[in-house]
């Protein structure tokens, strides 16, 4: 969602060569991504990801929030609306320091890339490594 990236106007001068600055602003532009898809959230595809993937692990809960991501993408690109709302991923408000918040997005990314297939036209997508 490129629409969300800060401008570099809303940088400070002496901050914009802070890696933690730049981390900080990272995360909290994926995080307004993350909100602007609510809507698109589909429950169906989570649970199927929870069945599929199980939730006993941060791994697995990242793979389960790949799959309801990509879901919601897919679902932002040809305006469907989910018809039942996921809510965020367990945990996902406890995160409170830059460190949990950044390795949390990193393991989504992963399972993204390499866990969850591409959406097929139902909306759903197809999860690989289950």
């Amino acid at each position: 969602m490129p629409e969300i990236v800060l401008t570099a106007a809303d940088d400070a001068q002496d901050s914009s060569n802070d890696s933690d600055f730049l981390l900080q602003r990272r995360v909290i532009e994926i995080s307004d991504g993350s909100l602007a898809l609510r809507a698109f959230r589909p429950r169906a595809v989570q649970e199927a990801a929870q069945d599929a993937f199980g939730t006993g692990t941060e791994e697995r809960a990242a793979a389960v929030e790949a799959a309801v991501v990509k879901a919601a993408l897919a679902g932002l690109k040809t305006g469907r609306v989910a018809d039942d709302v996921a809510p965020p991923a367990a945990g996902a408000a406890s995160r409170k320091d830059l460190r949990a918040a950044t390795e949390w997005l990193l393991l989504v990314a992963d399972a993204y890339v390499n866990r969850v297939g591409r959406v097929r036209d139902d909306g759903r997508p197809e999860l690989v490594g289950a």
